[in-house]
């Protein structure tokens, strides 16, 4: 028997850094594990006391930092 598929919802989010905006999309699975992505690279953390939206600006502003967003 195959298991159910898990549905990823992917949303957009918005950060700056330096004064510039930057975009990136994200998603929070059921493990507590955030993911973002930017047409360049992608980074995750696992969630630990936070909201997901907070920890992926936060990883989202480092892969603008990083010159991948």
């Amino acid at each position: 028997m195959l298991g159910m598929a898990e549905l990823i919802l992917w949303k957009q989010i918005t950060a700056e850094l330096n004064g510039h905006a930057v975009t990136g999309l994200y998603c929070a699975s059921r493990e507590g594990l955030v993911t973002v992505r930017t047409p360049y690279d992608s980074k995750s953390r696992q969630l630990v006391g936070s909201a997901a939206p907070l920890i992926a600006r936060i990883l989202l502003r480092e892969l603008a930092a990083d010159g991948k967003a």
